[in-house]
């Protein structure tokens, strides 16, 4: 049966905990509470995971709302939007009946779908090893982790399979490397993925792991936002080194 958390997802303070574990939910993969024994079998299941996933989605709204600078608010929305997107194309009717058409495909990659989501938060962890903010690294991580989900996609999913899981996930990072290729750099296109491979990949930082999703999404953020010198941006990076892995 489909795994509830058994729990409700809303806003209690301005935590960056509070926060990130709303926006986590609203993520398919990346989630590990959804795994290949625990996925909607069923229409009325279907509705409990968008019920929990829209009240996932006004925490964060609320979060945002109440936590953040005007700003601020305006890109974590923007960043949030491909998962939110996502969300509500899977919830509606339609998108309820492919996710279970496509069941099959969902649950043989869904564990490699949450490792692949795993390092790239893991890879942006990394970058706090840089002196100096760098774009093109962060969207170089991102066209890494888009790559890592395609990759393990096709080899246990068929053509169908490949297209609902791109319709679900595309979505998610689409924004970020949209922006960072400009219009003329659309994703995709190949001097855009050309330009995104010759970034170097920095080693480690040894520093512990954050599993944070909106750490990630915050790194992005500082670079529109030119946060990475305020005082909120430390505290951030202070708490995400908090939430390092079991």
């Amino acid at each position: 049966p489909f795994n509830t958390a058994n729990r409700e997802w809303k806003y209690e303070n301005c935590s960056l905990i509070n926060g990130d574990e709303c926006a986590q939910r609203l993520y398919i993969f990346g989630y590990r509470a959804i795994d290949d024994k625990s996925t909607a079998l069923n229409i009325p299941e279907m509705k409990e995971y968008c019920q929990e996933t829209r009240e996932a989605e006004k925490c964060v709204k609320q979060w945002s709302q109440k936590c953040l600078k005007p700003f601020e608010r305006q890109c974590l929305n923007l960043l949030l939007s491909g998962a939110t997107q996502s969300r509500k194309s899977l919830c509606t009717f339609k998108g309820q009946q492919r996710f279970l058409q496509n069941r099959q495909c969902f649950i043989k990659t869904v564990n490699t779908q949450h490792d692949c989501m795993d390092q790239f938060k893991e890879d942006m962890n990394k970058i706090l090893a840089i002196d100096k903010s760098d774009l093109k690294l962060k969207l170089r991580f991102a066209d890494k982790w888009l790559q890592c989900f395609r990759e393990s996609a096709k080899k246990v999913c068929d053509a169908n399979g490949m297209k609902f899981l791109k319709w679900v996930v595309d979505p998610y990072v689409a924004d970020a490397l949209d922006m960072g290729c400009s219009k003329d750099w659309t994703y995709g296109t190949d001097i855009c993925t050309t330009s995104l491979s010759r970034v170097p990949i920095q080693p480690n930082s040894g520093q512990n792991t954050s599993h944070s999703i909106l750490f990630p999404l915050y790194m992005f953020l500082s670079d529109f936002g030119k946060l990475e010198n305020t005082d909120d941006f430390e505290s951030f990076r202070f708490s995400a080194h908090e939430w390092s892995t079991d």
